[in-house]
């Protein structure tokens, strides 16, 4: 039997929210994993007007605006051996504002982050004598939902009613409060052609060195690095020297 023991054989582990229109996309996935994980799930406020937003979206899709105010390109975190040859290594995450008119038409709003959720984990807890007891939240999963091509980074940015300008590099954290690992660290990349046809991990070095500017740098960075790195460690060095 799986699920935890289809939820410890207790069919009433799981209370869907109540709400008077249909869920989202967004919380259906988030609400059948809790369900999957034999946990209870605790609308919120803003899950309210996701709700609210979404109904009015559908009824009305020719008042969608969408404005895309920041992308990143997430560096999937390691997986194993035998998963990581199909796996994604990178993904898209991005933050959304979304206005649609209601009947009457006034203007209603949603924001979110698109691209990304956290699954809840869970596990059976037993007694002392090993018998099933109950279950209880072990912790979070980040899943990324977008792999990275450049259509559909292109994709992304067409959607947007307005201009996006900022572009962010991360790595992908599996697990906690935040979905940005290596310790929150982020770099952003100035211009958006170098976000589309660079690697990760060029940019993300090219970024370290603070040379990521407004105007595409990329070609004059795979010519340089070289000569640029060892002009930094130099003058790292120098500093280092003359306050010993």
């Amino acid at each position: 039997m799986s699920s935890l023991e289809s939820a410890y054989n207790n069919p009433t582990a799981f209370r869907p929210p109540q709400t008077q229109f249909e869920l989202s996309p967004r919380l259906k996935k988030i609400v059948s994993a809790y369900q999957e994980a034999g946990l209870p799930y605790f609308k919120s406020p803003d899950d309210d007007r996701d709700v609210r937003f979404n109904h009015i979206a559908n009824k009305r899709p020719d008042t969608v605006k969408k404005f895309v105010v920041w992308i990143f390109r997430v560096k999937a975190a390691p997986t194993s051996k035998k998963s990581s040859k199909d796996s994604p290594k990178e993904y898209l995450v991005y933050y959304q504002h979304q206005t649609a008119l209601a009947h009457n038409d006034d203007e209603v709003s949603y924001s979110g982050n698109e691209g990304v959720w956290s699954k809840p984990l869970s596990k059976l807890a037993k007694t002392i004598d090993g018998e099933p007891e109950r279950i209880k939240p072990s912790g979070n999963e980040w899943v990324f939902e977008i792999p990275f091509t450049k259509e559909k980074l292109k994709e992304i940015i067409d959607i947007s009613e307005t201009e996006v300008t900022q572009f962010m590099l991360c790595h992908a954290a599996k697990t906690g409060d935040s979905w940005v690992g290596n310790n929150n660290k982020q770099y952003s990349i100035h211009n958006v052609d170098d976000f589309i046809n660079g690697g990760f991990d060029e940019l993300w070095s090219m970024s370290e060195f603070g040379y990521s500017t407004s105007e595409s740098s990329l070609e004059s960075w795979r010519e340089n690095q070289k000569q640029i790195k060892e002009a930094a460690r130099a003058a790292k060095l120098q500093k280092s020297m003359a306050k010993s």
